[in-house]
Parts: C-alpha cells; sequence; structure tokens
C-alpha cells in the first residue's frame, strides 16, 4: 500500500504546484504547521509542511492498523501503529459509578445432538448461564510527547476510516488536536506536544459461569461447568467516538455456536466422536 520513499520525493514538486496548503496550527513559538491530502487508486497520502517546508509524507491506510511516515530529509521511515477500527456498535453506559449487579442461574437453551452408535442415543444439552456485570469509567492518556503531525496522522486515518471525505480530513483533525490541546490547556512548542490530552472511556464487564446438563436416554445426566467474559468500552472524546467489543470463552452471545456445542460435548464425552448437532433451541 505504501508509496516507495523515492517515489514521495519524487512527487514533491507536483504537490507542492497543485495542493495548496492552508495554515491550520500555529505552535507557541510562531512555526507554522499544515497538511495537504492526496488519493491516487484508493490509496490515502497525507503531506506534512513545517514552516512551508514539506517535511514528512504519511501513507495512511484504509481499513489498515499501521501508518507509513517518510522523512523527506535522508528519506527515512519509521511505522505509527494507529487503534484498531472499531465497527462494533454496542450501547453506551456513560456512568461514573461501579456497578455490580449478580444474576441467578437462569436457562437459556438446549442443544441437540445427532445419533451418536457409541453411545446409542441422541444427547441433548440444557445450557444455564449466571451473569455478574459490572460499569466503571477510565481515562486514558493519547500521544503524550508526540509530535504533532503524527497526531494529525492518526486521527486523519481515523477519520478516513469513519468515511470522512479525505480532501477535509487533514482539517478536520488539525481543528480536532487543537481543541485537545486548547482544552487541556496545554500547547505546541517547535511541532511537539507538551502535554498529553485525555479520552474517557466508559466501560462495562460480563462475567458468565454456564452450567450444562447432558441428558440422554442410554446416559445419567451430566454436568459442567465454563467460563466466560465480555467487556464494552465506549469513548465520546477527543479522539472521536469510539465502540469496542471484545469476549472469551462462552457467553450468553454464543453459547449456542457449534464451537461452544462441541466444547460441551467434549466436556460431557472426552473419547465418545462429535456426532453434529441437530438442533438449538
Amino acid at each position: 500500500m505504501c508509496f516507495g520513499a523515492e517515489n514521495a520525493i519524487a512527487t514533491n514538486d507536483m504537490i507542492e504546484k497543485n495542493i495548496t496548503t492552508e495554515p491550520v496550527i500555529i505552535d507557541s513559538t510562531g512555526n507554522v504547521l499544515s497538511f495537504s491530502c492526496l488519493e491516487q487508486n484508493g490509496k490515502v497520502r497525507l503531506y506534512y509542511y513545517f514552516n512551508g517546508q514539506l517535511g514528512t509524507i504519511y501513507d495512511l491506510p484504509i481499513g489498515g492498523s499501521t501508518i507509513t511516515a517518510t522523512r523527506v530529509n535522508g528519506k527515512q521511515s519509521y511505522i505509527l501503529e494507529k487503534p484498531q477500527s472499531l465497527s462494533v456498535k454496542e450501547p453506551v453506559f456513560e456512568s461514573s459509578r461501579e456497578e455490580i449487579t449478580p444474576m441467578s442461574y437462569i436457562y437459556v437453551g438446549s442443544v441437540n445432538y445427532n445419533f451418536s452408535p457409541k453411545l446409542a442415543c441422541s444427547p441433548y444439552c440444557q445450557v444455564n448461564n449466571e451473569t455478574v456485570s459490572s460499569s466503571k469509567s477510565y481515562i486514558q492518556n493519547c500521544y503524550a510527547g508526540s509530535p504533532a503531525a503524527n497526531v494529525v496522522a492518526t486521527i486523519s486515518s481515523t477519520l478516513i476510516d469513519y468515511g470522512l471525505s479525505t480532501t477535509v480530513s487533514p482539517s478536520a483533525a488539525a481543528s480536532i488536536l487543537t481543541a485537545m490541546i486548547g482544552y487541556c490547556g496545554g500547547e505546541i512548542v517547535n511541532g511537539l506536544l507538551s502535554k498529553a490530552f485525555q479520552d474517557t472511556y466508559y466501560c462495562r464487564t460480563a462475567s458468565t459461569t454456564t452450567q450444562t446438563r447432558m441428558n440422554g436416554s442410554n446416559i445419567n445426566t451430566i454436568t459442567g461447568i465454563y467460563y466466560g467474559f465480555e467487556k464494552w468500552a465506549t469513548c465520546h472524546g477527543y479522539s472521536g467516538d469510539k465502540s469496542e467489543y471484545t469476549s472469551s470463552g462462552i457467553t450468553p452471545r454464543n453459547w449456542y455456536s457449534a464451537s461452544s456445542a462441541q466444547t460441551y460435548w467434549t466436556g460431557a464425552f472426552s473419547n465418545t466422536p462429535f456426532p453434529g448437532v441437530s438442533y438449538v433451541g
């Protein structure tokens, strides 16, 4: 996806002739930071100018996780890691109080298996969940001591992923950055942020214990216990609105999946071939 460094330098003249940059950030010592953006063949390149001189060229991924930065002087390149694209939309929990809500086991459904020749029956598994939820908020510092251009590149890439037009994303990102710095009482000194800005995340977690009861005409009831964890985090902050969801183990969202059904089977009949699932409900 990245243009080569030599190609980046070769296109310098074309960029300076055909794209007009506007001063979007002026730091506390009077230096002017400006940006321009070019899109070619679905690839986005951001040009950073320090006092009118092209200093760094950023290759912004669309839907990717890394940004390649190439310094014009010396052709040195380095990689910026940006946050993963966050597309999961979850409810917003905007309480700063930590809350814990216990629940007792509830029946959620059953998994019916195909006929097992070894067991001479078609077992079925009753699934019950017990979930304990909690919610709280936490603060995360962003870009402490980073060059302002790197921050603009990261924010621009995120805005592009959100669908904002590439022709306005550098200015929009720079405006966001300026607002962040002003809100926190910081400043830019020679192109560097003198103080980190912060995002507030509202987080909800849920720990689930799943109890299973395997039954069949030729077997006694076999119980099993399995654990799962879910986390929702939402942010309405300086770097934009973000939502993320992570999970592990067996949860109320996946208790009925094919992999969960096989886990129940293996837990009950470790030496018996898995016959497959006939019905879940």
